[in-house]
Order: C-alpha cells, then structure tokens, then sequence
C-alpha cells in the first residue's frame, strides 16, 4: 500500500496478522502509480514508483528500504503499469502522453500522444499483447504491443479500438484471463456504470448501472463476477454520522429457471443489456435478485484487489483504511 505524501513510505503488509512487513521510504506516488514487477530479468523481485513531485522514477527491491535505484523521466506520470512478465513499463502523463519504457535496460523506447486529457489508468492483457488506456476524456484505447514497439513506424501508433460509450473520465480498466481472443474485459468510470467488453471483437457486452461513481473493480480470477467500488456515498447510510461507500458484486451469470421446471445457468453479456446494481436489487428483463454489498467502509474507495483464487478481498480508501474482506461471507475480517 502506498502512503499519504505526508508520510511518504509504501507498506508492505501481512495480511492474515495485520503486520508490517517491510516499509520504503522517500515516496510520494499518486495513485495507480506504483507498479509491482514480477521476474524482471537480473533485478530480482521488485517495484516501480513514479514520483507526484517530480519527474523521476524509484526502483525498489524487497531486501532494502532505501531506494535501490532511481532514473529521470521526460515528464511527471500520473500513472503506471507493468507488463505481467516484467518486461515493459507504461506510464501515462498529465497531458494525455504516452511512455513506454524496457525494464531490464532502463530503455525509452516509444513516446506517444493518446488522449486529449489526462491519463488515469493503464493496463496490460494476461498475455501482454495489448495495452490498455483510460483517460479525463471518458475514451479508453486498446493499443496492440507490437505496433507501439514497431521501430520501423515513424507516425504515432493508432489504437486497435477506440471505446467511446462512456460519458465521464475512466477510473479503472481490469483484463479477464486468456489470450486476446478469449479475453473479455471491464471499464469503470464516474458516470456510475461498468462495461463488459468482447476484446476479440471489440463489441460491447453489457453494461452496469450504479446507485453511485465508481472508482476501482476488481476481476474474480475465474470471471463469475467483479466487484466495483464506490466514490460516492449509497442513499442509505447505516448511522446518522457516517456515510457508507459501498462495494458492489455484480454476478456475470443468473440462474434461469425454464418453462419445464429446469434450472439453468446463463451469462448476463451477449445483447449490449442493461443489468441494474445495487438499485434495490439487480435487475434486468423484468427478473430481479438480491443484491450483494460489502458494506464497512465511510470513505471513498480507492482501490481493489483481490487474491489468486478470488477468496479474499482488499479495499483502501481515501483516508488509509485497508480492509479484509472474506468473498463468500461479504464479511469483513480484518481492518488496517
């Protein structure tokens, strides 16, 4: 977890006993700016920290609390993302600019413009084909990694596609399991909707209505749901004094009872439908089922992650509370 600017330390954190692990001084990294790299080639375990206060990147390993080593960079990032294998890093800028830089050697190689406005949030596929973009500009791109790092192409890369149903800035964007053929993926942004998309194709699968904005999502590793978080108070608050911000389980499949007694299970996408969340129950086509809440936080929720297996569940808000959470029971078991 990264810390306040006053602070300036990212925590490294048990999560089963609340304890801290390990602490790294000297930062003060704006969100969705710290970026965990796995098996970088001769590094060893570490992390990518892109500075609010300037334009330098910190390197940091697991062995040492001081930085390990630190690099200058064009421009301030305002964001940053590292391929899954550790090869590249993505870091998006104020003025909707577009880095990408090879990890091992430090390289610079494609620079970029991407969006009109500013960059909020960068991501890679599972298998690091493609590279994800959100923006101010309420558009997220879909940008092919072998066009950007295409050195024979002197023109700005185009994005692959080019989402534009959105109508408020993007807050989060999260890639499925699978290749680029199979991968479906989902957007969030301030207009109080998710959107399931087809990457293959490109098309729109559904789309999720919210009481509230959305600021984070998390994808269940075996795609039956993902969780979206609140930026915004619910309509009903649990105590006079303290305002719920809530986090919503939208289930990606419903039971489907036929005309012969069966019951059968079915997606939700398919149709470019609308499913209601967190509105007195889900809704869509006329069916409606109870809504799944996870309900502890009184501020603003920042983000969400959950483990490998999809069974525990990680918030941070804006005012450094970490909590816990068992999926099952929507119960919260640890609060940091």
């Amino acid at each position: 977890s990264s810390s306040d600017a006053a602070d300036g330390t990212v925590y490294l954190w048990n999560l089963h006993t609340g304890s801290v692990l390990g602490s790294f001084k000297q930062n003060i990294t704006p969100l969705q700016s710290l970026a965990l790299v796995n098996n970088p080639r001769n590094l060893g375990s570490v992390f990518l920290s892109a500075q609010a206060d300037k334009g330098i990147m910190h390197v940091y390993n697991f062995q040492k609390d001081q930085v390990y080593m630190k690099f200058p960079l064009p421009d301030k990032l305002v964001c940053l993302a590292a391929s899954n294998r550790g090869t590249y890093c993505a870091g998006g800028t104020e003025s909707g600019r577009i880095h990408i830089w090879e990890i091992a050697t430090g390289i610079l190689h494609r620079t970029f413009d991407a969006h009109y406005r500013k960059i909020t949030v960068l991501r890679f596929s599972a298998d690091d084909t493609v590279l994800f973009s959100g923006s101010e500009d309420a558009v997220v791109h879909v940008w092919m990694m072998n066009t950007i790092l295409d050195d024979s192409q002197t023109e700005s890369p185009a994005p692959y596609y080019s989402w534009t149903d959105h109508t408020l800035p993007i807050t989060d964007i999260q890639c499925g399991v699978g290749r680029f053929h199979g991968a479906r993926v989902v957007t969030s942004s301030l207009d109080h909707t998710c959107k399931l998309w087809d990457l293959s194709t490109g098309a729109l699968l559904t789309t999720f209505l919210f009481p509230t904005k959305i600021l984070a999502i998390a994808f269940d590793p075996a795609e039956r749901y993902f969780l979206a978080a609140s930026g915004t108070p619910a309509s009903t608050s649990s105590t006079a004094n303290e305002a719920d911000y809530l986090i919503y389980q939208a289930m990606l499949y419903r039971a489907k009872h036929t005309q012969q007694g069966y019951t059968t299970i079915e997606s939700v996408d398919g149709d470019s439908g609308l499913e209601q969340i967190g509105l007195g129950g889900s809704k869509r086509n006329g069916s409606k089922s109870a809504d799944l809440i996870f309900r502890g936080h009184h501020h603003p929720i920042l983000r969400l992650a959950l483990n490998f297996d999809g069974s525990a569940l990680v918030s941070g808000d804006s005012k450094g509370h970490l909590m816990v959470w068992d999926v099952a029971s929507r119960q919260m078991v640890r609060d940091i």
